[in-house]
């Protein structure tokens, strides 16, 4: 079920109005949260919408923010741009309680007034939305068994109704009105990313071991070198922000590598922070030969709406991880009843474009075969350059590293859920859900035309 927007007001103790929360999702399972404090008190009579509403209307606290806004929402307009928020408070006094707006609510219902812009980044208004209410508010305290479900029968479609009609209505903005596509960016650190898949889970626990190998003691102090115990020791902090795995935070304590990566006027920081943004993180280090490189592109990609993961020193980080990574030589372990598997992965590794996805994408939406303006004019550019590129042959750092030092279990756990990737974003583009599901509908059709074949032809 999806729900574009939700808003909560938050008050005192005394029924006083201090500010309200704004949720904002959208289609691709991300979301941000807008706080909106209530610093100035005005007053103003709210709009009425019924016909026959001449009875004079009450006077309410008036919250107005402007914020800038900082999620991709629609692809038909730029992560660029504000909002303008104007909301009406439902209480009407600081003295009632909840129970009395409820039945004061009779009155006036029009208790749920507010009002959202969205300006460009020339601060021109594009879009204007406005929220109220048209009935009196239920109270659930209040309500009846058979009210309840009474309610619930009305209007238990409405959630979710609301993709097919938000896709219905893109498609008619594409199609018929011809407007110009917005590829989507990677989220910000304000943003909550997406839910990450069953396969970006095993990839990000697998990475998880991988940087606790590299710094653990034995691969901590790099060959010909002799840290003095009075070095500053370094922490990172490991940050992985995904829905669908625990947020944690890994400190790491190890003596700072040798040439590290700072001017000569300052001191090497005490603490690194890696913060990933995105569960697509953990699936991009499939396509790197080395750390160093997915740490590269991932902290200063090209363009700023492909950053993955954000760092306050990006090139401590990347100085000391890629030291460590280049220290650690395991020896391949391969297991021969996975040695099968993991060719196969290698194969499709080649096979799929590392930068299907990316910002922007060539592949989705498919706006240059079908005839869509798009306002991104560099796309051929960024084609050339991908040709330019050596042929990669599928070598993979953390391949190597589950081959050498996982177990056979975790061996086996991985090279599936790289396996399932891999297939996904080939036949299904990416939606692993999609792929388990054509799965069991081509068994299915195995089971019945076997079935029917033996009962046909097998039994005489």
């Amino acid at each position: 079920m999806f729900n574009p927007a939700s808003f909560w007001y938050l008050y005192d103790s005394l029924m006083v109005l201090k500010a309200m929360v704004a949720e904002v999702n959208n289609t691709f399972d991300e979301r941000i949260m807008y706080f909106l404090p209530h610093t100035s008190y005005s007053s103003s009579t709210p709009s009425s919408h019924s016909s026959n509403s001449d009875s004079p209307q009450p006077q309410t606290e008036v919250l107005k923010h402007i914020f800038k806004k900082d999620m991709h929402v629609s692809p038909f307009s730029s992560r660029r741009g504000t909002y303008t928020v104007e909301s009406h408070s439902p209480s009407f006094h600081p003295s009632q309680t909840p129970n009395q707006i409820f039945k004061n609510a009779s009155d006036n219902p029009q208790t749920i007034d507010i009002r959202v812009t969205l300006s460009s980044s020339s601060n021109h208004p594009k879009l204007f939305a406005h929220l109220y209410s048209t009935g009196i508010p239920l109270d659930p305290s209040e309500q009846s068994f058979f009210s309840f479900w009474g309610f619930m029968c009305r209007w238990w479609w409405v959630g979710w109704c609301t993709y097919p009609r938000i896709l219905h209505q893109a498609i008619k903005l594409a199609y018929q009105k011809n407007l110009s596509i917005w590829y989507r960016p990677e989220p910000r650190s304000s943003n909550v990313a997406r839910h990450a898949t069953s396969s970006e889970i095993i990839f990000a626990k697998t990475f998880h071991h991988y940087l606790l190998h590299i710094l653990s003691p034995p691969n901590l102090s790099p060959p010909n070198t002799n840290p003095s115990p009075s070095s500053p020791s370094l922490t990172l902090h490991y940050t992985s922000l995904t829905t669908q795995l625990s947020t944690h935070i890994l400190p790491i304590h190890c003596p700072p590598p040798p040439q590290f990566p700072t001017s000569s006027t300052s001191t090497p920081p005490q603490t690194l922070k890696l913060h990933i943004l995105t569960p697509s993180f953990y699936s991009t280090l499939l396509f790197y030969p080395s750390l160093q490189l997915a740490l590269k592109e991932s902290l200063f990609p090209e363009r700023e709406e492909n950053r993955l993961i954000k760092s306050d020193d990006g090139k401590g980080v990347c100085g000391v991880l890629t030291k460590f990574a280049c220290v650690e030589k395991g020896e391949r372990n391969r297991k021969e009843k996975w040695w099968s598997l993991e060719g196969v992965n290698k194969h499709l590794r080649k096979k799929v474009n590392k930068g299907k996805g990316w910002y922007p994408n060539p592949n989705y939406p498919i706006s240059q075969t079908l005839g869509i303006s798009t306002p991104q004019t560099s796309i051929e550019k960024d084609e050339k350059r991908e040709e330019k590129k050596e042929e990669w042959e599928g070598e993979n750092f953390l391949s190597s590293f589950v081959s050498s030092h996982l177990s056979e279990r975790e061996q086996k756990e991985y090279r599936k859920a790289e396996l399932t990737f891999l297939l996904a974003k080939i036949f299904t583009d990416g939606d692993e859900g999609l792929l388990k599901f054509l799965g069991l509908v081509v068994i299915g059709v195995f089971v019945v035309g076997g079935g029917w074949g033996f009962g046909a032809y097998g039994v005489r």
